[in-house]
């Protein structure tokens, strides 16, 4: 007897854990903008053989804008995955070598989130609330597009043209890219307390398989430094419909 009412209280148990779990929207599509930021290997500390020792970096000298949309399943109310779609623009320069770009980027990733709240108690009700809401993503995806810098030779102190005959660097590229992100939601409930609208503050970093997003890439055969392939960030603001 009391070992079927043990089980009873189980089932009982699982039961309300799994309507938990499933009494929420499956779906949500988005759209996110927002600045990028350059990451790669320009200099701005008057290295030796520096043309332009004076060149100093501003704020606005390597941001540039960049809008997406995104498609998610979510699998659970705190992890899902989907796609992204996006369109950036990059730039940086002039850098203490006279380097300057300008870079058109599209991006097409497949990518997963996990919120914190995914490991939380449904009951918790403290200062541990205000965590619930941060997650992390990671993806894979394919990167493509052109930059404006020209084939060397050029002009010396010419901006958008590669500076000498060991850079490899090519107008147009493609590769892999591997995003990684971390953010923080806002929900929005409708009538029936499930998530409807969700609003987004998100810091995104793309690792990427090619050197030439920027134009320039030194041959480190001749012992020039090209230290990591092109990396870019950004900061976002990302809105999300739930249906």
């Amino acid at each position: 007897m009391k070992l079927k009412i043990l089980l009873i209280f189980v089932l009982t148990f699982l039961s309300c854990k799994s309507f938990s779990q499933s009494n929420f929207r499956r779906w949500s599509v988005g759209v996110t903008g927002g600045m990028t930021i350059d990451n790669m290997d320009f200099r701005f500390d008057n290295p030796l053989g520096a043309d332009y020792p004076n060149a100093t970096k501003k704020f606005e000298t390597n941001k540039g804008s960049i809008f997406g949309i995104v498609a998610d399943y979510n699998i659970t109310p705190y992890i899902s995955t989907g796609l992204y779609l996006s369109k950036a623009d990059l730039k940086n320069g002039r850098d203490a070598y006279g380097r300057m770009y300008k870079s058109d980027v599209t991006t097409i990733e497949l990518k997963g989130s996990v919120v914190v709240g995914q490991f939380f108690k449904y009951d918790v009700d403290n200062w541990l609330l205000l965590l619930k809401n941060f997650y992390g993503g990671i993806g894979v995806g394919y990167v493509t597009g052109k930059n404006n810098v020209g084939d060397f030779p050029g002009v010396k102190g010419t901006p958008f043209t590669r500076q000498h005959i060991h850079d490899q660097g090519q107008s147009t590229f493609k590769g892999i890219t591997m995003p990684l992100e971390v953010g923080y939601h806002v929900n929005f409930f409708d009538d029936y307390d499930e998530i409807r609208h969700v609003l987004s503050i998100n810091y995104r970093t793309n690792f990427s398989t090619t050197d030439d997003i920027n134009g320039y890439s030194d041959d480190l055969s001749t012992g020039l430094q090209n230290l990591f392939k092109d990396t870019y960030s950004s900061l976002n603001l990302t809105y999300k419909y739930h249906f």
